[in-house]
């Protein structure tokens, strides 16, 4: 049967995607966001009515409002919504009941979700087996983030900053590792845990469990949940681990043992070690609905990575420019140790530009984020992207830039928001590297400098 959707905050890239699915299944959706935009306006076109700005009025009578993790309690839509009894879904309460009549593959953790959840939904692709399919980023050889497969598989990427995790209940669970992420809900590494036992346990008994086994932390949660579980890593303790890696610029080449036997040669046309990992579970899960080795190997291949993952933007007058949306110093550090390979006779200088996201990731991970940035020649810092919460007292931009300048021998500069574009330009020269770093508006710096007097 179908039912009429109103989803507030739909500009988002996760809400937008759940709208994209729901019309593509025939139903209803009318929806709100703070401001138009490319999303907003494809899913116009694709039959949504959206509204710009969050008013009461906007809500009619849907059979359910669904709304995004940036819309507060007080949206005066989420009110109406309570004052006339609709059901309110959260975002990740909605995915999952649109994945019930699926075979669902899950992918969780505190990096690398996205590009694990894209490679495997890729590789379905590439082998018939047309998935459906919810990312959180821009997969590249889609353009887009979901897929609207005919096929009995479901790719989702799980979304754990706020506990809604434990929606799903998947046939094939993936996390990816543990870290000190999302702390303004966690209480501490040991919450974490908590929630990713209750999440493993309500994983399908006839499906499977893939954890990253260098993660001895996510390993013990595993072990605790009395369920069996498959192990991917870099590690030779590993069920299924590389052996002979070779690095050349972006390209990665290793051969996949699976207990302790070779299954072949995979390459990889998106960079670092971190990818690796990323491959392993793709390969694990893969495997394990019964793919061919071969067949994945063809996937992996034609695979080219989701936008804002070390994206080259472009090339002029002798500078380079790459952007990628790390946020958190273990994202950081392995995105600057892929832009250091790249360092050689046309790359003189790699300089970061970096862009702190929310008060309290800066707060929670001060000391991690003074050591991450290893590879840079020079880092530019620039406010804190404040994503809806309000300023910490003693966090910020300029207070991290003097700390860090007793603790590095990198040339360390703040530079004012507003000033960012025209000091960049006035500091980088032909043979740089720019590498821009941050989950916020930092993205339109790299097009910015392209398009400007670089």
């Amino acid at each position: 049967m179908k039912k009429h959707y109103h989803l507030v905050g739909i500009g988002g890239i996760g809400m937008g995607g759940l709208a994209g699915l729901l019309l593509a299944k025939g139903h209803k959706v009318t929806g709100s966001d703070a401001k138009d935009s490319d999303m907003v306006n494809m899913l116009r076109q694709q039959g949504a009515d959206i509204a710009v700005g969050h008013n009461a009025s906007n809500v009619t009578q849907p059979d359910f409002v669904a709304v995004s993790t940036a819309i507060k309690p007080d949206n005066p839509e989420i009110i109406s919504a309570r004052a006339k009894n609709i059901p309110i879904l959260r975002r990740a309460e909605l995915l999952s009941q649109l994945m019930l009549e699926y075979k669902t593959i899950a992918v969780t953790g505190a990096h690398g979700k996205t590009t694990t959840s894209s490679m495997i939904l890729h590789t379905l692709q590439v082998n018939d087996l047309s998935p459906m399919g919810a990312i959180g980023g821009i997969v590249r050889t889609l353009s887009t983030n979901i897929a609207l497969g005919q096929g009995n598989y479901f790719v989702a990427e799980v979304d754990d900053s706020d506990g809604t995790h434990l929606f799903f209940h998947p046939d094939y669970s993936v996390i990816t590792n543990m870290d000190k992420e999302h702390m303004d809900f966690y209480r501490d590494l040991d919450h974490i845990a908590e929630l990713y036992e209750k999440y493993l346990k309500q994983t399908n008994e006839q499906g499977m469990i893939f954890i990253c086994g260098d993660d001895i932390n996510l390993a013990a949660v595993a072990k605790s949940t009395g369920r069996v579980f498959r192990t991917f890593g870099l590690n030779n303790e590993n069920r299924m681990r590389p052996e002979e890696i070779t690095i050349e610029g972006l390209q990665s080449k290793f051969d996949c043992i699976l207990a302790g036997k070779s299954l072949g040669r995979v390459v990889l046309n998106v960079p670092g070690r971190h990818n690796i990992i990323n491959a392993l579970a793709c390969i694990s899960v893969c495997l394990e609905i019964g793919l061919k080795f071969a067949d994945i190997v063809k996937g992996l291949e034609s695979f080219r990575g989701v936008e804002r993952r070390f994206q080259f933007l472009g090339e002029k007058n002798g500078v380079v420019i790459y952007d990628d949306y790390a946020h958190h110093p273990t994202e950081i550090a392995a995105t600057c140790k892929v832009a250091k390979t790249l360092k050689a006779n046309k790359v003189k200088r790699i300089v970061g530009v970096f862009q702190p996201h929310r008060y309290t990731r800066l707060k929670h991970l001060w000391k991690e984020f003074q050591g991450c940035f290893e590879g840079c020649d020079s880092l530019l810092v620039t406010d804190v992207y404040a994503a809806s919460e309000k300023p910490i007292e003693g966090v910020g931009a300029e207070l991290f830039v003097e700390e860090m300048k007793k603790n590095t021998k990198i040339e360390v500069i703040y530079v004012n928001r507003d000033k960012l574009l025209e000091s960049v330009l006035s500091f980088i020269r032909p043979g740089d590297l720019v590498l821009t770093l941050g989950a916020g508006d930092i993205t339109k710096l790299g097009k910015e400098l392209i398009h400007g007097k670089l």
